[in-house]
């Protein structure tokens, strides 16, 4: 089964940069461009308050783990129908399609957190002892996309009007999540609802993990929130996948 997930990883990643003139350098302007603009308004013209981080540094951060949920459970959620062909000609473990293609995007990821560490050292920060936690809030980070994806994999199977509104739900996740603003901008009786979303938690650990030496510090309260909502739609979206996949193959 390990050797099934490494073939299916390997095969997306190949599919995801085929025929691609710069292959993985997207990865890299992506998020470079994004932050670019966010920069310009919100950074020098609306001036949107950092706590000190200068807010390319602050963004970009935060861009990182935003950045590979939008991804992985966007493309996550058609893995089943991209894999249709195989589905009905040969039997494997289904739950290996959302996993693979969730952990295709770790690439991307990689490719994102070089431009992370180039900022820091631009800017000479250096990561303090939280960063020992950072890989607790990737594993996080992975986790969630992964619940999400297993819901929409088959929800997009059955329904293929879903495809068309994940790029709004993606927007609506960034607008939803502290990447372009500190969470203390949210009005004080709306921040125990605005917690409920888990990106917030995970978001706020990658700061602290590498922005601790800037007077970054951690709500545990948020992260100890996004563990139990991660934790309940895992659970839930395993009982719903493996409770539908059996019959998925004849409806796509």
């Amino acid at each position: 089964m390990r050797w099934l997930l490494i073939i299916l990883t390997l095969r997306d990643i190949r599919v995801r940069y085929k025929q691609s003139a710069i292959g993985v350098v997207w990865a890299l302007l992506q998020p470079l461009l994004t932050v670019a603009i966010f920069t310009l308004i919100l950074g020098r013209i609306v001036k949107i308050p950092t706590q000190n981080v200068p807010y390319v540094l602050f963004c970009t951060v935060a861009l990182l783990p935003w950045q590979y949920f939008q991804q992985a459970f966007t493309q996550g959620s058609a893995s089943l129908v991209m894999l249709s062909g195989m589905l009905s000609k040969i039997y494997f473990p289904r739950l290996m399609a959302p996993i693979a293609n969730v952990l295709t995007h770790l690439v991307d990821f990689s490719v994102t957190f070089i431009l992370v560490l180039a900022l820091m050292v631009w800017f000479k920060v250096a990561p303090g002892w939280p960063v020992m936690f950072l890989p607790f809030f990737m594993m996080l980070m992975v986790l969630f996309a992964l619940s999400i994806a297993l819901w929409l994999s088959i929800l997009n199977a059955l329904y293929r009007d879903v495809q068309y509104a994940l790029p709004f739900m993606a927007q609506i996740s960034l607008y939803l999540s502290p990447v372009l603003y500190p969470v203390n901008m949210v009005p004080e009786g709306y921040q125990w609802l605005y917690k409920l979303n888990p990106l917030v938690g995970i978001i706020e650990g990658f700061r602290w993990c590498l922005l601790s030496k800037l007077n970054i510090t951690l709500d545990v309260g948020a992260v100890l929130i996004s563990v139990l909502v991660i934790l309940m739609c895992l659970a839930g979206g395993l009982v719903f996948f493996n409770s539908r996949v059996k019959t998925i193959v004849d409806r796509i």
